[in-house]
């Protein structure tokens, strides 16, 4: 069982880096220096463990993203400005031309817009079904089809799906699951299988 006191009070919190202060600093910085040019290129050539950029990496962002990962149940977990940012990079990860997507119907408004204005521009189709009927979902599944896309419970009629059982369908079917936890956070949709989540902080 974790221990959900040492992630939230301690997991990522390396302390004698910053003189030991019991609330991390929040390092509001946008470049990150170096002595000389060797250093840098050593930092640009392991850049997802280096401090070089803000956007790109920054050490009060990484403890978030530990203590996430870690409620989560995740391998990691990354932090984006705003949820729409997150769904849209997940989204646009697994998708291409000709692609298709299974979503769950009555999703979020902004979701729903990316999915039904945005994604045909680039020959990304989705069907929305009802998520309250597994069946549903492995019906809408076509050849094409890379994305399950879920939410618990979806945004606007509150309708759940059953995860564990949408997410066997997809991994039977070489599909990859995302489920946006937004209005439910840390359900642990993966260890129930889905592949990918997104969760909000604003309620903390």
């Amino acid at each position: 069982m974790k221990d959900i006191s040492f992630i939230i009070n301690q997991l990522g919190e390396e302390r004698e880096q910053y003189s030991n202060a019991i609330t991390p600093p929040l390092f509001q910085t946008s470049n990150f220096a170096f002595r000389n040019v060797d250093e840098l290129k050593k930092a640009i050539a392991d850049e997802k463990n280096s401090h070089i950029y803000s956007r790109g990496n920054n050490p009060t962002v990484d403890i978030l993203c530990k203590k996430i990962a870690a409620l989560e149940d995740t391998d990691e977990a990354l932090a984006f400005a705003s949820g729409m940012a997150a769904i849209s990079s997940s989204i646009l990860s697994f998708v291409n031309s000709g692609d298709h997507i299974v979503c769950v119907r009555n999703n979020y408004s902004w979701t729903n817009m990316l999915m039904t204005r945005f994604l045909p521009r680039f020959g990304v189709e989705t069907t929305f079904v009802d998520g309250r009927d597994t069946e549903n979902f492995k019906k809408a599944i076509r050849n094409n089809t890379r994305i399950i896309y879920l939410e618990s419970p979806n945004s606007l009629t509150f309708e759940l799906q059953d995860i564990e059982a949408v997410a066997a369908i997809a991994k039977n079917a070489g599909i990859t699951t995302l489920i946006d936890n937004s209005t439910n956070n840390f359900t642990l949709s993966a260890y129930y299988g889905t592949t990918t989540v997104s969760s909000t902080i604003i309620p903390f």
